[in-house]
């Protein structure tokens, strides 16, 4: 399924929210399990963050990882792709300043949570980021512990350093 969904603007007024358009691949009622692959329990669905002001289209290849037992959710962050475009102003400054652009897609990624799992209906996914996205996926899985079952990293920045595993 594909929809806007309309996320609260974190410290702002009730009535204060964007569109955020996110798409989902997969089907819901098949993710107790396999019986082919003896299996048992929730398998968690994978959330792909994109690239720096990139939209979601690049990352449909990763609908493969779709099986009989897990979804895919792909959105486009503010200002890409069909969700609500940034003032002009305010992205020329996120393209110029990366430390600002990363606070911003981090928080974006937050507020976007709350009403995803939600809708959903999920405590935890499998975070997967690309390029910048992999920066704020890291951010995002240091903030929300409990929300993350595992932290993909696709062609990060080398800026990011070694990511501290939780397990191995």
């Amino acid at each position: 399924n594909e929809e806007l969904l309309p996320v609260s603007v974190a410290g702002k007024a009730a009535s204060a929210t964007r569109s955020v358009f996110y798409r989902v691949v997969g089907d819901v009622k098949n993710e107790n399990g396999s019986k082919d692959k003896g299996t048992r329990g929730k398998r968690h669905l994978v959330l792909a963050v994109p690239d720096k002001f990139r939209d979601h289209e690049y990352l449909t290849t990763l609908e493969a990882l779709v099986t009989s037992d897990r979804r895919v959710v792909l959105y486009d962050p503010l200002g890409t792709g069909q969700s609500e475009p940034l003032p002009a102003a305010q992205r020329q400054e996120l393209e110029a300043d990366e430390d600002a652009a990363l606070a911003f897609a981090v928080k974006e990624l937050n507020d976007l949570w709350v009403p995803l799992k939600k809708e959903l209906k999920v405590e935890q996914v499998h975070v997967f980021g690309h390029g910048f996205g992999a920066r704020v996926a890291n951010e995002f899985a240091k903030a929300n512990p409990a929300a993350v079952a595992s932290l993909i990293l696709a062609g990060a920045p080398a800026s990011l350093g070694e990511p501290a595993a939780k397990q191995v």
